[in-house]
């Protein structure tokens, strides 16, 4: 499943979001049901958003972390209270992305398949 993801264009992308909020509205738009810290710039983002997340957990918030790029395993990007989500838990995501966007793709809704990122 991960080599599936690897293979996928990770240039030449069009600057578009359309295919990524398509692909978000089939799932119900989860980025809308939990607040969140978006960080940006082009040093320290990785230890900015890793030391909020430590202080948000410190005081007993449940906490989801993101980072890239990952240094030895796919699953050091996601973080759920400080700990890698679960194989598992990656290969259902991206079975149901790769669900969810072929059929888009085939239908029309869609004109190319989501990038890697």
């Amino acid at each position: 499943m991960l080599g599936d993801l690897f293979r996928r264009r990770r240039f030449g992308m069009r600057p578009t979001l359309d295919v990524i909020r398509r692909v978000l509205a089939e799932i119900g738009n989860p980025q809308r049901s939990a607040p969140s810290i978006h960080i940006t710039g082009s040093k320290g983002k990785g230890s900015v958003a890793t030391m909020s997340e430590a202080i948000l957990r410190a005081h007993g918030r449940r906490t989801g972390l993101f980072t890239s790029p990952h240094l030895v395993s796919y699953r050091e990007r996601m973080r759920i209270n400080g700990v890698p989500i679960p194989p598992q838990e990656v290969v259902s995501g991206l079975g149901r992305i790769e669900e969810i966007s072929d059929r888009l793709e085939r239908s029309g809704a869609i004109d190319r398949a989501p990038t890697f990122f």
